[in-house]
């Protein structure tokens, strides 16, 4: 089992491996796993990630998987769903468990009714703020 991000990477080079398991939360003095997973998907686009955490938001499984996790399983489910979710995702088949999915078609319809009502947005000024301006930490808080 490893903790951190900088011991993960030599064992994915060194060996042959199908199925990684992460935890969201990386270890201390670390984020999340979000930029881990971008780097494993850009690497090793073949090996299926998996991420396992106690932070079950909708907003963590949509950044998770289009970053390249092929699944997200809460803490909170049993051991035999786990089971379920990591023959799944072996499988090369992606998983999100019916709650999560259901939140996340939930989030997507309040989006659109969001955009429906507001009016357009107007030009901003010479100096937009954008994501990229911001640090690592101002996006870690944007995330959760």
């Amino acid at each position: 089992m490893m903790h951190a991000r900088n011991e993960i990477m030599p064992h994915l080079q060194e060996d042959h491996i199908d199925l990684l398991i992460l935890d969201y939360l990386l270890g201390e003095g670390e984020f999340d796993s979000l930029q881990l997973v971008k780097q494993i998907y850009i690497r090793f686009p073949f090996l299926r990630v998996l991420i396992s955490s106690s932070v079950e938001s909708p907003a963590v499984v949509q950044l998770m998987s289009k970053a390249g996790a092929r699944g997200f399983i809460g803490k909170s489910k049993s051991q035999i769903e786990l089971i379920k979710v990591i023959r799944t995702v072996a499988r090369g088949e992606r998983y999100l468990n019916e709650d999560m999915i259901f939140q996340l078609d939930q989030i997507h319809e309040s989006d659109k009714e969001l955009h429906e009502f507001m009016e357009p947005r107007q030009e901003i000024g010479e100096n937009p703020m954008t994501l990229k301006d911001l640090t690592q930490r101002e996006l870690e808080v944007i995330r959760c």
